[in-house]
Formats: C-alpha cells, sequence, structure tokens
C-alpha cells in the first residue's frame, strides 16, 4: 500500500513537472495580440446575440400565428 502511494505521488510530481515545462514552450500573445482578439471575440457574439434574437423573435410570432390559426 506504501508503494502505491509513493508511486502516485511521483507520478503527481511528474506531472506537475511536466506541465511545466510545456508552459515554457507556450508562445503567448502580445498586449496588442489580445486586445485585438478580445475586440474580435465581443464583436462576434454582439452579433451572433441579435442575429439568434432575430430568429428566435420570428420563431415565436410563427408558433403564435399557428397557433391563433389553429384556433390555440
Amino acid at each position: 500500500m506504501a508503494d502505491e502511494s509513493l508511486g502516485r505521488a511521483a507520478r503527481f510530481n511528474q506531472y506537475i513537472a511536466d506541465a511545466r515545462e510545456e508552459l515554457h514552450n507556450v508562445v503567448w500573445p502580445t498586449r496588442e495580440q489580445a486586445v485585438n482578439l478580445t475586440i474580435a471575440v465581443l464583436f462576434v457574439t454582439v452579433v451572433m446575440t441579435v442575429l439568434l434574437s432575430g430568429i428566435d423573435f420570428v420563431f415565436s410570432q410563427m408558433v403564435k400565428w399557428v397557433l391563433a390559426a389553429v384556433g390555440g
């Protein structure tokens, strides 16, 4: 049982060491790139919100029309 817990601890420590090593290989964006990408994400989010809201409105009006037509 003790050997198994030592094995787990060693594997966990190796995992942490590997993760730290990988973080050194990451190419982080510059501040300008991060700002530009954030603006792009916000823009796409707003456009999709408007688009999906419009589609939702159209479908809800269609459902109301169908229900009114069948006497619901």
